[in-house]
């Protein structure tokens, strides 16, 4: 992950630049990222093209701001403003795939995801934690309509990851937690 991160700055690097010099701050790529994350579950399951389109757009986003970061600096509040919006857009996957399937299950995946965040951030990012929001849309770029006997059982399969990671990220919580007690 560390590797692909580094790749994916050195290829990404000069368009940051390009965007520093015509005012682009982490911030804005961030809220855009943002918006555009959220068109993209807004079309989730209603138009393909659509979907896999501002989704790609949301990553590309998403990987940009950490670029213009690298080239001004980081600050506090864009790494909590940064993933905040990166785990909105997750949990909003797993509650429209909920919507979509009629499942409460998934509901109650995206309520695990929120409490593991939630310890998270109140640990001020040292709990340990999975992220799941980039392989839940990239696996969600495969659901595609026209293959629908194929990939028709994705969006369980997405949101039954995201429950492991989540139930997976709130058990090394808890040990992190008594661990921290027992010193």
């Amino acid at each position: 992950m560390v590797q692909f991160r580094e790749y994916r700055r050195r290829v990404l690097r000069p368009l940051g630049k390009i965007l520093v010099r015509i005012g682009a701050t982490p911030n804005t790529m961030t809220t855009l990222s943002l918006g555009l994350g959220l068109v993209s579950v807004y079309f989730l399951f209603q138009h393909y093209l659509l979907f896999l389109l501002f989704g790609i757009l949301h990553l590309l986003a998403d990987a940009l701001d950490g670029v213009i970061a690298s080239v001004q600096g980081e600050s506090t509040f864009g790494k909590y403003f940064d993933r905040a919006t990166d785990n909105m857009v997750a949990l909003l996957i797993v509650i429209k795939i909920g919507y979509f399937l009629h499942d409460y299950y998934a509901y109650l995946v995206a309520g695990l995801y929120l409490l593991a965040q939630l310890v998270y951030v109140a640990s001020r990012s040292t709990a340990p934690i999975l992220f799941g929001r980039s392989v839940s849309l990239i696996a969600l770029f495969l659901y595609f309509p026209a293959w629908l006997a194929v990939t028709s059982y994705l969006p369980i399969m997405v949101y039954l990851f995201m429950g492991v990671i989540s139930v997976y990220s709130l058990a090394r919580q808890l040990q992190w937690f008594l661990m921290r007690i027992k010193s």
